[in-house]
């Protein structure tokens, strides 16, 4: 056990290695290894305030065989502030997207998620094939919207967002604020517009107090984003 212990730990020492050299511009703290994962993040900091966090993963599911994933994670400190505003939490995320889906949804593929598959025990040439491969597609996304840069961040946040049910973007409050703030009131009417379909549902599948209440609360954070974005359409980030 101690040797697949260490075993593993020298496989995330090398995965972080080789990210490192593939994104020179991110940050890349320490990871985690275990019986049945391997995963790290990595940070660009593009402005005060403005953030992706890349989230490398090896993972068995429920069932084997592994599989590895990537996924890009936009932060925005204005998303934070306006949450707050409008009676959430201070969650500063803009999308959150799957690095494979959304490139795939890019090149115009219209094939089901499928990530790659990669044995723990695999050749390290292997595992570290597949983060250069998955840093290529977080590159080529980043350059079809405009770069590493603040327009590029936000054109590429508004890009996930609208095509959320093929980038595997949430349908959240948080992407409601980004559309928002990024110049887009229709989108983020039409993301909170899916997002109350979709709790209603869950509501009226759950009826303990708790659930109820909880929706309650949801429903009126999103009522007071509508009326917001109702009101000042076009002037979202003016006091944030």
């Amino acid at each position: 056990m101690w040797a697949q212990a260490a075993f593993r730990k020298a496989r995330l020492k090398a995965a972080r290695e080789e990210w490192r050299l593939l994104r020179p511009n991110e940050a890349v703290p320490r990871g985690r290894a275990g019986k049945q994962y391997l995963d790290f993040h990595s940070v660009c900091k593009l402005a005060p305030g403005l953030e992706a966090s890349m989230h490398v993963q090896l993972q068995e599911w429920l069932e084997p065989p592994p599989i590895f994933t990537v996924r890009c994670l936009l932060l925005d400190a204005r998303i934070g502030r306006l949450r707050e505003r409008v009676g959430g939490t201070s969650v500063n995320g803009a999308a959150n997207c799957e690095v494979l889906a959304a490139h795939d949804c890019l090149a115009g593929r219209q094939i089901p998620w499928n990530p790659p598959v990669c044995q723990f025990d695999a050749p390290e040439d292997e595992l570290l094939a597949m983060l250069a491969d998955y840093s290529k597609r977080l590159d080529e996304l980043w350059e079809a919207r405009g770069g590493y840069d603040p327009d590029g961040f936000r054109s590429l946040a508004v890009w996930l967002i609208g095509h959320r049910r093929r980038t595997g973007v949430a349908v959240d409050l948080g992407e409601a604020c980004a559309a928002y703030l990024y110049g887009d009131p229709k989108l983020a009417l039409a993301v909170l517009e899916e997002c109350e379909e979709i709790q209603a549902r869950r509501a009226g599948e759950d009826l303990r107090p708790i659930v109820q209440k909880a929706h309650a609360w949801h429903q009126a954070n999103r009522d007071r984003l509508r009326e917001m974005i109702q009101r000042n359409p076009t002037h979202a980030g003016d006091e944030l």
